[in-house]
């Protein structure tokens, strides 16, 4: 506030002149400052200005920090490829058809014959029988437009495993005799003939010690199949083997 030194002047003593002295005061009006008007921003000019500012990552209204990317993002879990196996009742994929993503232990009821399967993904096993019994034959990616493609005796398909994916080495190690006993012979690789660098043509006993096998009941993986996943073997029966006859086996490799 600006102080205004008073009008009057106190050394008068004559009354009329003070009376005159009061009389100019009361009419001299207050001189007031000018106080400039505030000029309106031109609203189209401060969107402009907002908007190159945001953009730039200035204005503090902006968002700050990175900003996603455009797009649909893919996180490692959806983009990871699905294992799917699909059966079909008639050859070269005609016919009712069944896809299947996981584990059955009965499959009569989506379809009564297979006569022909497609393997988008994955690493499978399928059964003759139900509860995972019976003839079993292993399956990679890719088509099998007729039931002797996978070496099946007939076109009865009763249950599936999908087999676990697995990224590390793989070992076994097969014995002569039961409980682990007699001649040993290690492998980390496959086997087309077990006889010529094992000279037996029994395997009573193994234990896998990293990754899952099949054995194959005669050499170059022909006859009966077995699943073996990791561990422990005493006896050929402890597979699922009628005798113990193994004449090749291989590992199972993530091939997708």
């Amino acid at each position: 506030m600006e102080l205004h030194q008073p009008l009057v002047d106190k050394s008068i003593t004559d009354p009329q002149e003070l009376s005159k002295s009061v009389e100019r005061f009361v009419a001299t009006p207050i001189q007031k400052k000018p106080v400039a008007a505030a000029s309106k921003p031109d609203k189209g000019v401060e969107k402009s200005k907002f908007k190159e500012a945001k953009d730039k990552g200035l204005h503090p209204l902006a968002k700050k920090g990175p900003q996603k990317p455009k797009g649909k993002f893919h996180s490692p879990a959806s983009s990871a490829q699905k294992r799917e196996i699909v059966f079909y009742e008639d050859k070269n994929f005609q016919g009712r058809s069944y896809e299947c993503s996981s584990d059955s232990s009965d499959l009569h009821s989506y379809f009564s014959r297979c006569n022909s399967i497609q393997v988008k993904n994955g690493n499978w096993m399928i059964y003759e029988r139900q509860n995972y019994t019976g003839n079993q034959y292993y399956l990679w990616r890719g088509e099998y437009p007729e039931f002797q493609q996978w070496s099946g005796l007939n076109d009865t398909i009763r249950s599936c495993r999908l087999i676990a994916p697995y990224r590390g080495s793989h070992k076994v190690r097969v014995y002569e005799g039961e409980d682990f006993k007699g001649d040993m012979l290690e492998l980390v690789d496959d086997c087309t003939s077990l006889y010529e660098q094992f000279q037996h043509y029994d395997i009573q006993s193994c234990n896998i010690l990293g990754g899952s096998w099949i054995f194959y009941e005669q050499p170059n993986y022909r006859g009966k199949q077995y699943l073996l996943r990791p561990g422990e073997y005493r006896r050929y029966t402890n597979w699922g083997g009628l005798n113990a006859k193994v004449g090749s086996l291989r590992r199972i490799l993530d091939v997708y």
